[in-house]
């Protein structure tokens, strides 16, 4: 069951995200939830990607992330494992005439599992998340879901991965081991200290290091990473189409581990970025 508020369809019991919903026509977003992150995360692989090929959203919920993705990527390949929200993603989508999409009624994980369970928190339908043996509570509904890698569906070409698994990201990224390996793409990570213990993210975040990888910026709950080699591969493709103002705003992005981020832009257009 699904309803309709502010040009987007929402789980019927969903209370949260109708509280953050605010018109935008002029991005037919309809939607000023997390536009932070998103705006941020975008603005940066529109500027440092030669190419922005196939990205991927793992927990797509009801496409808040996949309606702005489409407008920056070839194709988006969206996961989402509660059928009442790939309902509203669709029809999301489909209101915004938005074709570049495929989507997958699965969660992801380290491993294939039949026998997974997702527990969906009615009023806010975003903490929605796999238990492994889940309490009974009136305020929650309980489902099965099938649990496969992402490496298995073996999607080629991908710039970008976003990922809101609720507190299973470590599980997501390493069944996404191969994919991440051989497409070296920016990588969005939720990390929030209620889903995720500092020491599991510690755990994430030298694993990617391992691979490569650094910390771009940490906006709210999301951690952008970026594969340095991937970067400025792209980078020297494309510097001819960059302004020469531009290349030290780069250096800037890819030195600091560590930033806050102010959603501001200077008269120039410039991202504004204020460092501690």
């Amino acid at each position: 069951m699904k309803k309709r508020f502010n040009k987007w369809w929402l789980p019927k019991t969903d209370k949260h995200i109708v509280e953050q919903l605010a018109e935008d026509t002029s991005k037919n977003r309809g939607c000023n939830y997390q536009t932070t992150q998103r705006d941020y995360t975008l603005n940066f692989a529109n500027k440092f990607l030669s190419r922005r090929r196939t990205a991927i959203d793992i927990g797509a919920h009801v496409g808040l992330w996949a309606v702005d993705i489409a407008d920056y990527f070839n194709k988006v390949v969206c996961f989402e494992p509660v059928p009442e929200f790939v309902e509203c993603l669709e029809a999301n989508l489909k209101d915004r005439n938005i074709e570049n999409y495929e989507i997958h009624c699965c969660a992801l994980g380290e491993e294939e599992s039949n026998e997974s369970k997702i527990v969906i928190e009615k009023e806010n339908t975003g903490n929605s998340h796999i238990e492994l043996n889940p309490d009974p509570d009136t305020n929650k509904k309980v489902i099965d879901t099938v649990i496969k890698p992402l490496d298995s569906f073996k999607i080629k070409e991908v710039d970008l991965i976003k990922i809101d698994a609720e507190g299973y990201e470590w599980h997501v990224l390493q069944g996404a081991e191969k994919t991440i390996e051989i497409n070296r793409p920016i990588i969005v990570l939720e990390y929030k200290d209620k889903n995720t213990s500092k020491g599991e993210f510690a755990t994430m975040k030298h694993w990617l290091y391992n691979k490569g990888y650094k910390i771009d910026n940490w906006i709210h709950s999301e951690v952008i990473f970026y594969h340095k080699d991937s970067i400025l591969r792209d980078w020297d493709k494309g510097k001819k189409e960059q302004k020469e103002h531009d290349y030290p705003q780069l250096i800037k992005f890819l030195e600091p581990d560590y930033r806050k981020y102010d959603s501001g832009k200077s008269s120039s257009g410039q991202v504004t970025v204020h460092e501690d």
